[in-house]
């Protein structure tokens, strides 16, 4: 049975989740937006490809630690959890795969429209500087600079780092439910497509729409 820790986050992740483009030839330097004088907005996306720990604390109030790999550009996302469970978002097929390891299967589940605002940013976000906006905030030991943003009728506030990687989000969406994640721990690391693999030899589950009847 999959564990309710795994199914918490998973739940975490389909409210608004954001579709992220999939994995490409390795590309670890992506340059950030140009900008003059003080930054409109963050990078929405790492420049280079990392691994990051959090401390997750979804609206149930539960802590989890859990490990985000991302590749630069943002192009996917891999989540470790606890139980050596992960999800990795497939955003071609609009879909999000939940690998359970321990009993040899593989979960599929719907990955929406909407933005995700944890783990990874959305060019539909609009972004206020929260401060002087100087980055002087440090997490993980790491400087990030934070941002209130709002896109629909989803806020948060965030803390980003110059190059990309959000050490910290605070949301809340429409149905007033809130979500905490923060860095514990930040690593710069090559990332490759396995990274992302699905095991084939699983047995496979579906939670997506039935296709309509011809």
């Amino acid at each position: 049975m999959i564990a309710r820790s795994v199914l918490c986050i998973a739940a975490v992740l389909l409210m608004g989740a954001a579709p992220v483009a999939a994995p490409g030839p390795a590309a670890k330097s992506v340059p950030g937006p140009a900008t003059s004088g003080a930054a409109a907005r963050p990078a929405l996306t790492p420049t280079r490809d990392v691994v990051v720990g959090y401390h997750l604390v979804p609206a149930s109030g539960e802590t989890i630690d859990v490990r985000v790999s991302l590749p630069a550009g943002g192009q996917a996302m891999r989540l470790d959890l606890p139980d050596q469970s992960y999800m990795v978002a497939l955003p071609p097929r609009k879909t999000l795969v939940l690998v359970v390891p321990l009993e040899r299967t593989v979960l599929e589940m719907p990955w929406s429209d909407g933005p995700q605002g944890l783990f990874l940013l959305d060019d539909r976000m609009r972004f206020t500087p929260k401060g002087d906006a100087r980055g002087d905030t440090v997490i993980a030991g790491q400087r990030c600079t934070q941002w209130d943003t709002v896109v629909e009728r989803n806020r948060s506030t965030v803390c980003v780092t110059p190059d990309g990687v959000v050490l910290r989000s605070q949301s809340q969406d429409a149905a007033g439910r809130r979500n905490l994640i923060e860095a514990f721990a930040i690593r710069y690391q090559a990332l490759v497509e396995s990274d992302f693999a699905i095991p084939a030899s699983f047995d496979r589950l579906s939670a997506l729409p039935s296709s309509p009847a011809p």
